[in-house]
């Protein structure tokens, strides 16, 4: 119906000769926003400036020059890649830029250059209401930082610093310390523009830390025998693959003094070679226990006091390792520093918790249950030392022989043999050779064949 008289509308329009009325499909969204009576300008107003402190700009509602459709897919694309971003590689790249610079290349460059002064990092929201997403943006509760990438550029570039933004600076108070820096400057000038969007700027803050300068000549980066090793290679005739060690030999159990998950002999002898202070690279497919390998060397470094950096590529291994050290009732051990658990108040509240923690053992108690566990594994020991022995003049251990006796009472069940023969006892078994347990099989095997043939 509306439309009908839209277009009833639009045919007296042209009858009288006056253009047809804007839509939204013939304006720009610039234009169209001017029709609705809201300032397209992405620069924001001055405070107490025209009475726009009155409400305007101080509501929770944020304002684009964008239409429903392209601003759905605009959040979506900006929530998904920061979730993206987060699970892969446990950085939060999303931040609301606080001012721009308007700045150029030189005094000759017509090209006008825009970077963001202030960054401060964000999380996006959404929620479904009547068939429609809304989403919210809040604060991760981090500091506000200066845009180290611009600072670096400016400074090398121009010889320009930046200034410091300050505990007690609001955005407000540091554009006007930034317009101070660059009043010598023709044409540059701060924009007073406010944009949600994705910046990466990690790779920076790794460049600062290879920094020669920041580190004393006695602890040089290229002085460490661990990066030297990495990074020019080491001497040739490392074995290929990890030598295996027999865990149950006490000068080996030493090395490793807890396995907090289960670890076959291929990890065992990992763990063992980390602990002898070997550098190697820990190689399979996956399923085949590389984090379950890297758990138990954190734990049994833990064991020694030895403090363990572990970094990863994706967040998911550092919260796989995080899972399995918290079910073995060590993550109070951890201090996580990445994704969102690097928030200043999230660190802060994990350091009180662990100044607050008051339930340890008492050293006395472990010390039982360390012997405990000693005595049982040497008694286990013992027992397998003791089955693999050689039995008398057979040649065989008492596993081989239990086996075989095993099998034999298995097969006189089902030939119907009496019950009784499994009692029978041979003098002098240990006197008996292999030779002589063949000859006694064979007459055995004789009986057995005269025995068919009469019945």
């Amino acid at each position: 119906m509306q439309r009908i008289e839209r277009d009833l509308k639009n045919r007296v329009r042209a009858q009288l000769g006056l253009p047809p009325r804007p839509t939204r499909q013939s304006l720009t969204p610039s234009e169209y926003a001017q029709t609705k009576g809201i300032d397209p300008s992405y620069d924001l107003p001055h405070s107490q400036q025209d009475g726009q402190d009155k409400g305007t700009h101080l509501d929770d509602v944020i304002q684009t020059l964008l239409f429903p459709e392209q601003m759905e897919r605009k959040l979506a694309g900006i929530r998904d890649n920061a979730r993206t971003a987060l699970s892969e590689m446990g950085v939060n790249v999303l931040h609301i830029a606080f001012g721009y610079l308007e700045w150029y290349e030189n005094d000759t460059s017509d090209r006008r250059l825009f970077a963001p002064l202030l960054l401060h990092a964000a999380e996006v929201e959404r929620t479904l209401v009547r068939q429609t997403y809304r989403y919210f943006i809040a604060s991760t509760g981090d500091d506000s930082e200066v845009n180290l990438t611009l600072k670096e550029r400016l400074l090398a570039d121009f010889g320009l610093v930046l200034p410091i933004f300050e505990e007690e600076d609001t955005p407000e108070h540091y554009w006007v310390k930034v317009e101070d820096a660059i009043k010598d400057r023709q044409r540059w000038r701060v924009r007073r523009f406010v944009t949600v969007g994705l910046f990466a700027f990690g790779r920076l803050a790794m460049y600062h830390d290879l920094d020669p300068e920041r580190w004393p000549d006695e602890q040089a980066l290229h002085l460490h025998p661990v990066l030297v090793e990495l990074l020019g290679g080491s001497n040739p005739g490392g074995a290929l693959y990890a030598q295996d060690y027999d865990v149950d030999q006490p000068e080996v159990a030493a090395k490793v003094p807890l396995l907090i998950t289960e670890a076959d002999s291929s990890q065992f002898a990992a763990i063992a070679d980390v602990m002898d202070g070997k550098n190697l690279a820990i190689k399979g497919p996956p399923g085949t226990g590389k984090s379950q390998t890297i758990t138990n060397i954190l734990a049994a470094a833990l064991a020694k006091r030895m403090k363990v950096l572990f970094v990863a590529e994706k967040m998911a291994a550092l919260e796989v390792v995080k899972k399995r050290l918290d079910e073995a009732g060590l993550g109070e051990f951890c201090l996580e520093l990445h994704s969102t658990k690097a928030r200043k108040q999230d660190a802060l509240e994990s350091l009180r918790k662990r100044l607050e923690l008051q339930y340890l053992p008492e050293p006395s108690t472990l010390t039982d249950i360390i012997e405990e566990h000693e005595r049982l594994r040497k008694q286990l020991t013992r027992y397998v030392e003791l089955i693999n022995e050689p039995f008398g003049q057979t040649g065989k251990s008492l596993q081989q022989l239990f086996w075989a006796g095993t099998r034999a009472c298995a097969r006189s069940r089902e030939l119907g043999l009496p019950a009784h023969l499994d009692d029978v006892v041979l003098d002098g078994t240990l006197n008996l050779s292999a030779v002589d347990l063949d000859r006694q099989r064979d007459a055995l095997a004789a009986q057995e064949a005269t025995w068919h043939a009469l019945s």
